[in-house]
């Protein structure tokens, strides 16, 4: 798995077309989210958002998912720099609780890239490292992608994994 989260992330960072639409760092979203943990299958609800910080390349981020009675938020930063007209690296630091009756709090760092593969659709993906009491420290990966009908709205799909739980989630996203 880490092979495929590697090459998609280096297939992200190629050269693009002349046309592809801009990324926006700020936009907020909803959607469905499916949780694959310890051998169960879960379902629900998430909401989720990124303010970029002025004209800078700093920006905020969030999550906020209920999925089958699992409350789970997340507040991070990151910071975006341009690899090329269409495509950034990223860098990212969040602060992720759970609570299942308990409260489950770990930090993760992660980098990778995203970009404007055409006018209308953007692939992003990115590897780090995740420190829990609930899953063993170690690698965590993600892969996403958006389809834009218009400049504002647009169609998201993304995939998190790590080596306890695979969460996939679709939804709707407004950019501004």
């Amino acid at each position: 798995m880490k092979k495929v989260l590697l090459a998609l992330a280096l297939a992200v960072a190629l050269p693009v077309s002349a046309q592809a639409g801009e990324l926006s760092y700020t936009n907020v979203g909803f959607g469905y989210s499916n949780l694959e943990a310890f051998g169960g299958n879960y379902s629900g609800w998430n909401v989720n958002g990124s303010v970029a910080f002025g004209s800078s390349d700093f920006y905020a981020k969030g999550n906020y998912s209920d999925i089958d009675g699992l409350k789970r938020w997340e507040a991070g930063v990151g910071y975006h720099h341009a690899l090329n007209d269409k495509a950034d690296l990223l860098t990212e630091l969040s602060y992720l609780e759970a609570d299942d009756g308990g409260s489950i709090n770990t930090w993760r760092f992660a980098m990778g890239v995203r970009s404007a593969l055409t006018d209308k659709f953007e692939g992003s993906a990115t590897v780090g490292y995740q420190d829990d009491y609930f899953t063993p420290a170690g690698f965590v990966g993600t892969i996403g992608g958006l389809y834009k009908f218009n400049d504002t709205w647009g169609f998201t799909g993304q995939v998190d994994y790590n080596s306890y739980f695979t969460t996939t989630s679709i939804g709707l996203r407004a950019s501004f």
